[in-house]
């Protein structure tokens, strides 16, 4: 699943499911944070 295009469909509320459900993924983090 490409991160950076979820985060940007699913705003917000995808970037905390992001958060929770790969936080254990470092690279996740770089994707998610700015974008949050």
């Amino acid at each position: 699943m490409d991160v950076r295009f979820f985060v940007v469909g699913h705003g917000r509320s995808g970037t905390q499911w992001l958060a929770r459900a790969l936080n254990c993924d470092p690279t996740v983090n770089v994707h998610h944070e700015p974008l949050a």
